[in-house]
């Protein structure tokens, strides 16, 4: 299967329901202006996670205009391929065919990047 873009991901209210409901409440975190560590937003962190994961680039290449660091959507990828975000995402979704695909593609490509 071919990987696919997360333009969709982005604007979908309802993949985004699924995938704070499929995931565990961890918190995205980065330093903030007190130097104690504040809350990334945690949708910007999935969707930049997707991009990478789905469009094959380096994480290095990550566009800064998703407003996360490389850093940071790195951690947050191998944070949630341990606890098992995408298999959980498949099985929250597997009702609604559209969101099915998405979320199967994203897991294929999540599993690829793992093992390569």
């Amino acid at each position: 299967m071919t990987c696919v873009g997360s333009r969709a991901w982005r604007h979908s209210p309802g993949a985004w329901y699924r995938t704070r409901c499929g995931r565990r409440r961890a918190r995205c975190c980065r330093t903030g202006a007190r130097g104690r560590r504040a809350a990334a937003d945690a949708r910007a962190v999935l969707v930049a996670v997707v991009y990478v994961v789905t469009s094959g680039c380096a994480w290095q290449h990550l566009p800064p205009s998703f407003g996360v660091s490389v850093p940071t959507a790195h951690r947050w990828f191998t944070r949630w391929t341990g606890a098992d975000l995408w298999r959980n995402l498949c099985e929250a979704t597997s009702h609604d065919p559209a969101l099915a695909d998405w979320t199967r593609a994203i897991q294929e490509c999540a599993a690829r990047r793992v093992h390569t």
